[in-house]
């Protein structure tokens, strides 16, 4: 899920090289989109969200 004006929308992407935990996506994202790192079990396509910074 990739977020836009604070709401979530299903994303399909394309994965290429794995390593540990870390995903290369090799389509589907662009560089600086704010993408559901946590409780993204409870998230469904258009439901608002509160986003935070990483750390």
């Amino acid at each position: 899920f990739v977020v836009i004006d604070e709401k979530v929308h299903k994303r399909p992407v394309t994965l290429g090289i794995r390593e540990d935990s870390l995903f290369e996506v090799k389509e589907g994202l662009s560089a600086g989109e704010k993408v559901v790192v946590q409780g993204q079990y409870g998230v469904e396509d258009g439901i608002q969200v509160k986003s935070e910074e990483s750390q």
